[in-house]
């Protein structure tokens, strides 16, 4: 069965940390550089540019600047700066280089930008082709409801097929960011900043899961990210009751009454209407006055606010992006080969390699009995242990379990520990003389760690050894 997962963004009050001013953010441009952008890269540059210029007279700060050109199979160097200059020399000395097929790396590129950049940003994509590496929008989703970020796509092509799964997922990134699809000729790409919104939908199934969340006196905020097909999720407060979604409004000055908040799918339906009360305890606060329950069969919603400002108008708000759900898969393992042979005189790593999403715990298991186990974060795809094969028993087989909140998955490998071969002393010596008739003894000394086989042989083809002279079986003995 599948769990639905929480992802807790917590924001630490860090007296001490050097960051950005409050309000700013970033601009990014990312620009293809294929060899089929060639014919027309000064018009796009030329457009990109009085993009970069318009943008500049907004009414919000840009603190810094980001430029990754990409192309195919490789995505270029990032250049960030906070000098405007630089930023746009940057723009200027772009080439094309490379690229045979059409499709080309834009989601990779996108969601490079996405992790340099500050929240609030806005991020321009240049292209004539759709994408290749469409695998990684999931990713890239979850990044811009982190970041808040607007992405605008300006399409100067899209490969003859508007319908691939590589353009449209183009529209999915724009409609959940806020941000716009243009596929323009190279000459319209300045046009770009007079456009309006794109909307697109998607669903899952639902599934259901229940966590508690501590709150401790340096939590400042904590956003929670729905995984799960169709997640529904139930939020209760310390005293065991349904919580309500509670809104905080940056400035009590500009309003006079927040009068309800609204979910609505990527189409303007709405979903969820409830009405708002004023919190008793904080001015800047308003919760619903019924308890607060999220859709579950809608993939992707806004939050609308609405109500009357301080003049006695209607206003009406939207969350910048819209808020959505992925699945959290779950964990995997997987091992070189299920059968291994060790030599007994060397330690030998066996080692497990993990794919998951989560932070998780990794068992080892040794003919079903628990000898270690360890957490891990997501990033950590390899997890070995140490095989010591001088211990007594240290054959059998290996289990290692990998498990966390999505799930486990267990691989085993079979150790065979190889004996070194036997240490063989013949006393008296390699040669010996005796009389005709004389009867003689010859010994035989074997150090071996392994049940081993011993057999007396004769070369001379004109005697031969008597049957009770052929031993064949021995235990381990030590000198």
């Amino acid at each position: 069965m599948r769990k639905i997962i929480f992802l807790i963004i917590l924001l630490i009050d860090f007296s001490k940390q050097i960051n950005p001013p409050v309000g700013t953010s970033s601009i990014k441009f990312v620009f293809d550089v294929t060899g089929s952008m060639h014919d027309d890269l000064l018009q796009v540059i030329q457009g990109a540019t009085h993009i970069y210029n318009v943008t500049l007279r907004r009414e919000y700060s840009i603190y810094n600047y980001i430029l990754i050109p990409f192309g195919d199979p490789h995505v270029g160097l990032i250049l960030k700066t906070r000098d405007s200059k630089l930023f746009q020399r940057g723009l200027q000395d772009l080439i094309v280089q490379g690229g045979g097929d059409c499709p080309g790396m834009t989601i990779t590129a996108i969601k490079l930008v996405l992790e340099q950049s500050l929240p609030d940003s806005f991020i321009y994509v240049f292209t004539d082709a759709r994408s290749k590496d469409y695998l990684l929008s999931d990713t890239v989703l979850k990044l811009i409801q982190e970041k808040q970020s607007q992405v605008v796509f300006v399409m100067i092509g899209d490969c003859g097929d508007q319908d691939h799964i590589g353009y449209q997922i183009f529209h999915k990134i724009a409609a959940t960011s806020s941000g716009q699809v243009f596929t323009l000729d190279r000459k319209q790409v300045s046009e770009q900043t007079r456009k309006v919104n794109l909307l697109v939908i998607d669903k899952i199934k639902r599934n259901k899961q229940t966590y508690i969340l501590h709150v401790d006196s340096k939590l400042l905020e904590f956003t929670i990210s729905v995984s799960g097909a169709n997640p529904q999720v139930t939020l209760i407060d310390p005293s065991s009751t349904s919580t309500y979604l509670t809104i905080e409004i940056s400035n009590k000055d500009d309003i006079q009454n927040a009068q309800q908040t609204e979910l609505i799918n990527l189409y303007g339906n709405i979903l969820v209407n409830q009405k708002l009360q004023l919190n008793t305890n904080n001015s800047l606060l308003y919760s619903t006055i019924e308890k607060f329950q999220p859709p579950v069969k809608i993939f992707f919603f806004y939050i609308r606010l609405t109500g009357i400002d301080n003049n006695g108008y209607h206003f009406q708000r939207l969350s910048s992006t819209a808020l959505t759900s992925y699945i959290r898969l779950k964990s995997i393992v997987n091992v070189d080969y299920n059968s291994i042979q060790i030599k007994s005189n060397q330690l030998y790593n066996i080692q497990c390699y993990m794919q998951s999403q989560l932070p998780y715990y990794v068992q080892w298991f040794k003919n079903a009995q628990l000898i270690s186990q360890n957490d891990y974060p997501s990033h950590v795809t390899t997890v070995k242990y140490l095989i010591k094969p001088t211990e007594i028993n240290a054959e059998g087989l290996y289990i290692c379990n990998v498990t966390s909140t999505s799930g486990y998955d267990i691989d085993e490998i079979n150790v065979d520990i190889l004996a070194l071969p036997p240490i063989i002393q013949i006393l008296p010596t390699k040669e010996l003389f005796t009389l005709i008739n004389i009867t003689v003894s010859i010994n035989c000394l074997v150090q071996s760690t392994k049940d081993y086989n011993l057999i007396w042989k004769q070369e001379l083809p004109s005697s031969s050894l008597s049957t009770g002279n052929a031993l064949t079986h021995f235990s381990p003995f030590a000198f």
